[in-house]
Order: C-alpha cells, then sequence, then structure tokens
C-alpha cells in the first residue's frame, strides 16, 4: 500500500471511529460507543510489519513461545509478565503472533475507552479523537507501553475520588505490562493539591503546582539514574541516552496547550468540577515537565506518555468556554484540525513510529 493510500486509511479510519464514539457520546448509546474502538482495533490486528518494533516483537514472540516458563524466569529481564502471558495466550490460539498485537490493541482501547468513561468531562468525543490521531498510532510502535498506559489513565480515575486500594491495584496492572509504571506510584499524593479553601482557586493552586513541578525538575534526573541501576530497570538503559530531536517539537506545542488551558479553563471551575479540573492540570503539568526533562532521557520523556491523555483533556475542555453554537463549531474544527495536522506531520511526515506504509497481513504473508 502506498503512502498516500496509508494515509487515506488511518485517516478514514479514525475519523470513522470517532464519529461512531461521537454519536454514541450524544445519543448515549453505549453500543456506538463501543463500536467505535472496532475500526483501529481491525487497523492494529491486521497490519504487518508496520511499527518501529515490531520485528523486536515477533523476536519475543519466538522466544518466549518456544521456551519454557523456567526459561522465561531465568531471563525475565527481557519483557514483562503480562506481555509473557499475551504472547502464552496468543501461541495457544493460533501459534503466531497476530494475536499477540490484537489483545494487546484490546487492551490499549478498552482501558482507555474505561478511563474516558470515569472522568466526567464535557467533550469525551473530542479526547477520544485525539488520543486515536496522537497517542493510539504511537501504540503500534511501543506496544506493552502503549497497554500500560491506557491502564495508568484508568487508575489515575481514582485519584479524584482519592481511592488509593483501586489505584494500587490497577498500577500495579500497568507495571506488569511496562515496570516504569510503577515509578508513578507516588504520583497518587499529589492529590492534596486540589484542596483549597478559597475561592479562587488558582491562589494557593498554581503556586503549590509550581513549586512541585520544580522539585521534579531538579530531582527526576537524579532519581532516574538510581532507578536504571536495579535490575528490573536496568533493560531501560537504552533510552537513557538521547531523546533525539525528532518528537522535541511536541513540547512547545505541550507547553502552549498547558498555558492557554491553565487561561481559559478557569473560567469554567467551579465547586462541582474543582478536583477534576485541578486533577487535569496537574498531570497536562507533568506531562510537560516530563517532556522537558526528556531531552537529556528518552526514559523520562517516555514517562511523560502515562500523562498525555491530560493535555487532549486540557485543550479539548478548553472549548467549552465558548458558549454559541458557532462558538463551539468553530473551536471543536480547532481541535480536529489539530489532530489531524499533527499525525500528519509527526507519523506521514517526520515517520515517527514507522507507520508508513501501511501493510496488510494476510495468511501470515505481506
Amino acid at each position: 500500500m502506498g503512502k498516500i493510500a496509508s494515509l487515506v486509511l488511518y485517516l478514514s479510519v479514525f475519523c470513522l471511529s470517532s464519529a461512531l464514539f461521537g454519536y454514541g457520546v450524544y445519543r448515549k448509546n453505549k453500543v456506538m460507543k463501543w463500536a467505535g474502538i472496532i475500526p483501529p482495533l481491525l487497523l492494529a490486528s491486521l497490519r504487518y510489519g508496520v511499527g518501529t518494533d515490531y520485528g523486536t516483537y515477533e523476536l519475543l514472540f519466538n522466544q518466549f513461545s518456544r521456551g519454557s516458563l523456567a526459561d522465561y524466569l531465568q531471563d525475565s529481564s527481557s519483557a514483562e509478565p503480562g506481555f509473557y502471558i499475551l504472547v502464552q495466550i496468543s501461541n495457544f490460539l493460533t501459534g503466531d503472533s497476530a494475536p499477540m498485537f490484537a489483545i494487546a490493541a484490546a487492551l490499549s482501547l478498552i482501558f482507555f475507552y474505561l478511563g474516558l468513561n470515569r472522568y466526567n468531562i464535557k467533550h469525551p468525543a473530542l479526547v477520544y479523537f485525539l488520543y486515536l490521531m496522537v497517542l493510539f498510532p504511537m501504540t503500534l510502535n511501543l506496544v506493552r507501553q502503549g497497554i500500560a498506559v491506557s491502564i495508568v489513565f484508568y487508575a489515575l480515575s481514582f485519584f479524584i475520588e482519592r481511592d488509593f486500594k483501586k489505584y494500587l491495584v490497577f498500577m500495579i496492572i500497568a507495571g506488569l505490562f511496562h515496570m516504569s509504571a510503577f515509578i508513578l506510584l507516588p504520583v497518587y499524593f499529589l492529590n492534596r493539591l486540589t484542596k483549597t479553601k478559597y475561592e479562587n482557586v488558582y491562589l494557593t493552586f498554581l503556586p503549590k503546582l509550581a513549586t512541585v513541578a520544580g522539585c521534579i525538575l531538579i530531582f527526576i534526573p537524579f532519581f532516574s539514574s538510581l532507578v536504571m541501576q536495579m535490575p528490573a530497570f536496568s533493560k531501560y538503559g537504552m533510552y537513557t541516552v538521547n531523546a533525539g530531536e525528532g518528537a522535541n517539537y511536541t513540547l512547545l506545542l505541550q507547553i502552549a496547550i498547558l498555558i492557554s488551558g491553565i487561561i481559559l479553563i478557569r473560567r469554567l471551575i467551579n465547586d462541582s468540577n474543582r478536583k477534576l479540573y485541578t486533577t487535569i492540570i496537574i498531570f497536562a503539568t507533568l506531562e510537560v515537565v516530563f517532556g522537558t526533562i526528556g531531552y537529556s532521557s528518552t526514559f523520562i520523556k517516555r514517562i511523560g506518555l502515562y500523562f498525555s491523555i491530560f493535555g487532549f483533556m486540557l485543550l479539548a475542555e478548553s472549548t467549552g468556554v465558548l458558549k454559541n453554537w458557532g462558538g463551539k463549531v468553530l473551536s471543536s474544527c480547532f481541535v480536529i484540525g489539530y489532530g489531524i495536522v499533527y499525525f500528519m506531520i509527526a507519523y506521514c511526515i517526520l515517520g515517527q513510529s514507522d507507520l508508513f506504509p501501511y501493510t496488510l497481513i494476510v495468511g501470515g504473508l505481506k
């Protein structure tokens, strides 16, 4: 499939999926919302050789499917237990890696969907569209972390409710697919930042958030060096060399979204949504913080992926400041345009994650 045909396929699948999901949101129809995840699931399941690490995952599949459990336990540092289980399920079902990629995509989409339903936001369809255009394509490359990102997104919904037990359970499950998720366990205690007795929530919230962000900027590089010395995390050592320049331009976009979002969303904050919106701002800020440190360490930059969905949420919810019909349409078109342009530049032009050309797998052949 040529590059133009591949681009049309990706955009068509993501737009169809978003339309189904959006219609389900509008009609409050759960069946239609669930149907929305089918197109991208098929896209991810039926691909061959698409994604930078596709070949690496095939090698891991061959290694784990042919070896015994004892062999895996002797060399468990090469992949997490959750991925090992996916390999065994895939090997049992068909004897090849196709179900492994399909199940991984399903887990990413399902946990994102479940998480999105738990955040009481006003524009979930726009967030879903941005997820498909910006983050989901990356999961075709970062398969294990793609699963972990969605599970962490679901786990962080319990941050708002201050339900530590459920938060801990799902963070552990996320860590079974990518060990880096365990680093985020202390994030739960940032929920204290959402408490304020002042009517102007920004009066105390933003100074405290800025202080926390500054501390993270200072201490995370040292903490990262210590973590990389642990056997369980040593396999991520390849990420600490340099983040490269390919994706760093996105940091400017993230900063612009964060600043404009904080300014705009202030007009929407009230007693009923205070915890939700301050939580979104906290995690969108962490995305920028980890992205900034990520200039010197790709491993730290990839930690920022766990918070990337909150940047989408901040951008989408900011459109709520425009109350008239024309303003709503214009702001929604801006968000949609942002998603499409981002996909075309990052994945089609710059070639991130090696998504082009898209190749369909038919009977195990290209």
